[in-house]
């Protein structure tokens, strides 16, 4: 039997994350990209963007990534992409510099500008040459990588497809854990192993019975099947 919402869809993702009540899973997310790069973790993060099913989810310009801002002033932006090749780059890109360049009003001093962190989740593999499914770019000096022009600068990309997470009763660090959920859960077959996942991990726990949450709600599955058709017709039009 397959699973009804797969959890990787941009708006399970926006719904996990985005929700006010689930800022915790939000936080332990990006703290678990972070501290895998040895940045330091947020302690409390304000969501700029909550998730909102009044804003129109299924319209097809909705805002379907993840906006927010520690107590030090650093901006976050979060999403998934399930289909992409290496043109996701500049895009990426240009996400990045429109977040840093949007801070800024009229006649504002550019010392009020403050790190702008993407993390991008990937249900494809985007960089065939680095092995490990979590890479951090920075801006770094040509000759000396060791220089970082600036912190303001930062892109994370976690590409799932990477991390072999077949058949595992223990997990050696927390992105082994969030790659297990985001490939595995709502498989009927997985239910088992997803009981070790959620054992004794609140965190988990909540971001389990989250995926529930919408997967019981006739009104955001509607929404959800909506959005995938639209996604499919575009892709057919496209080939």
């Amino acid at each position: 039997m397959k699973r009804i919402v797969n959890p990787t869809s941009d708006m399970f993702v926006r719904f996990l994350l985005g929700l006010e009540e689930n800022k915790p899973i939000l936080i332990d997310f990006i703290n678990t990209i972070l501290l895998d790069s040895e940045f330091e973790p947020v302690v409390d993060l304000t969501i700029l963007n909550p998730f909102n099913l009044k804003e129109g989810i299924d319209d097809k310009e909705s805002i379907l990534d993840i906006k927010a801002e520690d107590k030090e002033g650093r901006v976050f932006d979060v999403e998934i992409q399930v289909i992409g090749n290496a043109s996701f780059v500049k895009r990426s890109l240009y996400y990045w510099a429109k977040n840093y360049h949007s801070q800024l009003k009229e006649s504002e001093y550019y010392i009020k500008l403050m790190p702008v962190i993407c993390i991008n989740i990937l249900d494809f593999i985007i960089f065939d040459d680095i092995k490990k499914a979590h890479s951090c770019f920075l801006a770094a000096e040509k000759d000396n990588p060791e220089y970082v022009l600036s912190e303001d600068f930062q892109i994370h990309f976690f590409e799932l497809p990477k991390m072999d997470v077949g058949n595992i009763k223990t997990f050696k660090n927390r992105l082994e854990k969030w790659a297990y959920f985001f490939k595995k859960e709502g498989l009927l077959s997985e239910e088992e192993e997803m009981q070790v996942l959620i054992k004794n991990d609140s965190i988990m726990e909540q971001a389990h019975e989250s995926y529930k949450k919408f997967t019981s709600s006739d009104e955001m599955l509607e929404i959800y099947e909506a959005r995938e058709k639209r996604i499919k017709d575009e892709a057919s039009n496209i080939a």
